[in-house]
């Protein structure tokens, strides 16, 4: 499934378009969607979020 860069999207529109839960968890899995709050993605990381140590 391919999205627009720096869009924003919710499980409800993921679902409309034949995406199942469990593919929702492996594009999540696969870095393609980045979780912002329950039930609300996005295709970039948010700002802030880095993966380096203190």
């Amino acid at each position: 499934m391919e999205f627009e860069e720096n869009c924003v999207v919710g499980t409800a529109e993921l679902s409309a378009r034949g995406l199942a839960q469990k593919e929702i968890h492996a594009l999540v899995e696969q870095g393609k969607l980045h979780r912002v709050e329950k039930g609300v993605f996005t295709t970039s990381p948010p700002e802030g979020s880095c993966c380096c140590g203190p």
